[in-house]
């Protein structure tokens, strides 16, 4: 495209057209196989038949390997029929390979590679495989309907419309990262609590924080509260409760200016709501009643100044 605008007195790169299903074709293959797909390629023969080697490649690609190498071997297409298959042809090769004199297995035979321990699908590759399956079909979805010409036709059940409209390119992107986005974003926490109770347990923010900023997403507040509920459960119910004095300090001012925009979200994500919760045991005399869980009476009683504090800590 550069050589020809030059010639014809254009900017090649501002003119060119990429193909959005080969753009989506990398990122699917990236989504299954992990990074540097070309060398995994290259080390393939493309045989019809696996080489040993070419099976362990692929078993190290985890789920995905190991039903490329069963579906290879036997092209199943259910996932019923798989553990069917392996059955089946463990007794077949059984029987093939069982001495008639003495009714035992050859020294000499070697197990098919579907039946050997390692290649078996677990109950968490199915799992895994059931996500990469819905997650797919979007990448389906947005394949399709940039598909076309653009031109509008009546379409089955009569709707009007066209594929393939440049204008739905940008969409389709934003379309897929949102998607992919919703499956990143607590992948990596939720392996480790001390986020979630950090956060729970901090005055200004508390359970507020995951209800308001999550609020589109009721399973992602059950899952972080379940998670802080497993630490205290764990960790801290069975601990005795010191009431040490509290030292009538000034009110922090509420900071105006920020070094950065990270830090003025975290100003604003501050929990405002919880201040109108009701304060009645929170501000009775002897403190907490003990017959309260300690986690749910945090999580409710709120004093003034509370959206105020900096260091959790010290509180």
């Amino acid at each position: 495209m550069e050589v020809i605008g030059g010639e014809l007195g254009f900017v090649g790169s501002t003119r060119r057209g990429r193909c959005f299903g080969h753009t989506l074709n990398l990122s699917a293959k990236a989504l299954l196989f992990g990074h540097n797909v070309e060398a995994f390629e290259e080390q393939l023969s493309g045989a019809a038949a696996l080489s040993e080697a070419e099976h362990a490649l692929w078993r190290r690609k985890g789920p995905v390997g190991k039903l490329h190498n069963l579906v290879v071997e036997a092209r199943p297409t259910l996932r019923p029929f798989v553990e069917q298959l392996v059955l089946k042809h463990r007794q077949q090769w059984e029987q093939d390979n069982r001495s008639r004199r003495t009714g035992n297995l050859r020294k000499s035979a070697k197990e098919p590679q579907i039946c050997l321990e390692e290649n078996q699908l677990t109950t968490n590759d199915w799992d895994v495989l059931d996500h990469l399956v819905r997650l797919l079909g979007f990448y389906e979805d947005a394949v399709k309907t940039l598909e076309g010409d653009g031109q509008q036709r009546r379409r089955k059940r009569g709707w009007v419309g066209s594929y393939g409209n440049v204008w739905e390119v940008i969409q389709g992107f934003e379309f897929l990262l949102e998607v992919l986005e919703d499956y990143k974003k607590l992948a990596r926490l939720d392996e480790t609590p001390i986020y979630y109770t950090a956060l729970a347990l901090h005055p200004a923010f508390r359970w507020g924080y995951f209800e308001n900023e999550w609020k589109d997403k009721a399973e992602w507040v059950t899952k972080a509260k379940q998670m802080v509920r497993e630490v205290w459960e764990r960790e801290y119910r069975h601990l005795q409760i010191v009431r040490n004095p509290v030292a009538d300090e000034p009110v922090a001012k509420r900071q105006r200016k920020y070094y950065n925009p990270f830090q003025a979200y975290c100003e604003r994500t501050r929990t405002v709501s919880g201040c109108s919760m009701v304060k009645e045991e929170a501000s009775s005399p002897d403190g907490i009643d003990d017959e309260m869980d300690e986690l749910e009476s945090w999580q409710s009683s709120w004093e003034d100044g509370d959206n105020d504090v900096r260091d959790p800590i010290s509180y």
